[in-house]
């Protein structure tokens, strides 16, 4: 396999500019293609391994792989531009998306120490849904539909690029109705911590796999852990075949209820279970969002993700030794169960930085290392022309997409300065109970949640306030001394709501949020701030239900008249001769034999008349509900 250099022109129309990464499948590079006119457009060439371009069938599924791509146009999806053969390499062409692989993010998030937001998570889970909405709807040129299921939702095949956008990679394990060749064995595809019980099994999968996949995500980035982790694959596998998957409020209570239950919905074992399509499941977390103070915008994610990650890497310059060499020591590709599956970006987080410290002398607050660092939502400064940064993740090859996270970047040049004196600085280390509240230190807004430590000028007041939806918001002045660490605890009440509930007749039980809670009359004190629903039930009289806009009112009453519930039951009606039935004046039918007549429960008289003849003939007959009666007579 002929290296490649920057500078080298592809196939007559891509001049190679670097490399992003290798992996066990494909190598990927950035590259200029020249289109008409003059026009040049920077995409990204995924270079596949001689020794797989050599194999039949391999050559078939990447075809097939191109070919499945190409038919899918969606903002949620990195599009395959072409599918090329150039002196013995086979290449795809895919669009160039500046990002970072959310597996990366949440693992540097889980070093932090730093939950991601629940209105960020909420975002990303609802755009892989919408792109699974159109995913799982597509149809082919003939207007049949592909039947594709991606098989592979991880957080590894999930991109969230600079501008906050998600998109959904690597369809490389795909199942398509339509797909050009099928999988001879039945070997399990995909990463076994996020199957599925019917995929673990190597049962049928439809489109309500993914969502199951798509729970898995969710449940990751709300809870701060795998729903299924630890052990070797085997255990895991046994584990996605029989999952015990606690409630993700018992791991972080904050999560609002409606989000919690459609979380539980998506990870329900048996198919029928779960939301039926994408699109209703992305209905219910678009009910659960307005239950996040309205949700997250892409400017949000991209703020959270930018904190956490930095710049995306620019690709590397052949020939830079050292580079090559910290990428091949950075370079842990994460590979799916099958090797029909793309690898994609992993590795641990490691920096190495030379040059003296920032002085204290900037009034703004700067990171620490330890134990979960506050970073401003401004540029973090660098620190010297040497430093180069091994980033937490690398370029993913997916197939028929890209991305590439925080990595061998030259960090540019800035002017040395004296080292800090410290004896100048303290630290702040700002604890709220409960947890994750906002911080604004003098007005300026921290990217991290508490806890969180600042570095600060000791001696000087810093003014702190702490925020958290559902709960009252506390302020607090602090001055650090130096060399030492003071703690600011704030107690944040949570913001409560009461209702009141009485019905007629009394004795109804009340169930709130789908939980009973107590009978008529009834008053509930420290309800969270949130819409609830409620609903009242009676033996005999029909259901009550409404909903109580405790976001909007901190209290409010429920006064409901139940409507007495009728019962029914069945007549069927025979005569000698025929005759008209007739409770009452109210004709129930022209005509006997009148079978299936529906009545309400109770004692009824019934009359039947034969018109011609004047016969008649009065009965009593009982209807029980739900039973058929007869009533069979002889007009005199």
């Amino acid at each position: 396999m002929t290296r490649w250099q920057r500078g080298d022109r592809i196939a007559g129309r891509f001049v190679v500019e670097g490399k992003l990464a290798s992996g066990g499948m494909a190598e990927v590079h950035v590259a200029e293609m020249s289109l008409a006119r003059g026009v040049r457009r920077r995409v990204a060439l995924k270079r596949i391994h001689p020794h797989l371009a050599e194999d039949p069938d391999f050559v078939t599924m990447f075809l097939d792989e191109a070919r499945l791509a190409s038919q899918l146009s969606h903002p949620g999806i990195v599009p395959v531009l072409d599918a090329v053969e150039a002196e013995g390499d086979l290449l795809l062409v895919l669009e160039y998306v500046p990002g970072w692989d959310l597996s990366t993010v949440l693992r540097e998030a889980g070093r932090r120490g730093a939950p991601v937001p629940i209105g960020v998570a909420v975002r990303i889970a609802r755009a892989l849904l919408d792109t699974l909405g159109h995913v799982h709807a597509a149809r082919g040129a003939n207007d049949r539909p592909l039947g594709i299921v991606h098989r592979d939702v991880t957080p590894s095949n999930v991109l969230v690029a600079q501008d906050g956008s998600v998109r959904l990679l690597d369809f490389g394990v795909a199942k398509a109705a339509e797909r050009a060749t099928r999988t001879v064995s039945r070997a399990l595809k995909g990463k076994f911590a996020y199957m599925a019980p019917e995929q673990a099994f190597g049962r049928p999968v439809d489109g309500r796999t993914d969502l199951y996949a798509v729970g898995l995500v969710l449940f990751e980035m709300l809870a701060g852990r795998r729903a299924l982790a630890g052990g070797d694959d085997i255990a895991l596998l046994d584990r996605a075949r029989a999952p015990e998957h606690p409630r993700v409020s018992t791991l972080r209570p904050e999560v609002p209820r409606p989000l919690d239950d459609l979380v539980a919905d998506l990870l329900e074992v048996e198919p029928d279970r779960r939301p039926a399509r994408a699109v209703d499941a992305a209905g219910a977390l678009e009910a659960a969002e307005r239950a996040v103070t309205g949700g997250a915008t892409p400017l949000e994610v991209s703020t959270f993700v930018t904190a956490m990650m930095g710049t995306p890497a620019r690709p590397i310059e052949e020939g830079r030794s050292r580079i090559d060499q910290a990428f091949a020591r950075a370079a842990g590709l994460d590979h799916p169960a099958t090797a029909t599956a793309a690898p994609a970006g992993r590795h641990e987080s490691a920096t190495a930085t030379a040059g003296p410290p920032d002085p204290p002398d900037d009034p703004s607050p700067r990171p620490s290392k330890s134990p979960t660092v506050a970073e401003l939502s401004t540029p973090a400064r660098v620190r010297s022309r040497s430093t180069w940064a091994i980033g937490a993740g690398l370029a993913i090859v997916a197939a028929g997409t890209l991305v590439w996270t925080s990595g061998l970047v030259s960090a540019p040049e800035r002017p040395a300065r004296r080292a800090a004196t410290p004896a100048r600085s303290g630290f702040l280390k700002v604890v709220t109970r409960p947890p994750g509240a906002t911080v604004r230190l003098d007005g300026r807004a921290l990217v991290e949640r508490t806890p969180v430590i600042v570095e600060s000028i000791a001696g000087r007041e810093r003014s702190i306030a702490c925020d958290l939806p559902d709960h009252e918001s506390r302020r607090a002045t602090a001055v650090a001394a130096a060399g030492r660490t003071v703690d600011v605890v704030l107690d944040l009440p949570r913001l409560s709501a009461r209702l009141s509930v009485r019905s007629a007749p009394s004795g109804a039980r009340v169930l709130v949020a789908g939980r009973s809670a107590g009978v008529t009359p009834l008053e509930l004190e420290d309800l969270p701030r949130a819409a609830t629903p409620v609903r009242l039930e009676l033996d005999g009289f029909g259901p009550h239900e409404v909903v109580a806009p405790l976001d909007e009112r901190q209290s409010f009453e429920v006064e409901a008249t139940l409507a007495r519930r009728v019962a029914f039951g069945t007549l069927d009606v025979s005569s000698t001769p025929w005759a008209e039935v007739r409770e009452g004046g109210r004709l129930l039918a022209e005509s006997t034999p009148a079978v299936g007549l529906r009545l309400p429960v109770g004692v009824h008289v019934i009359t039947l008349r034969n018109p011609r003849s004047g016969l008649t003939a009065r009965r009593r007959v009982t209807i029980r509900e739900g039973e058929r009666s007869s009533l069979i007579a002889r007009l005199e």
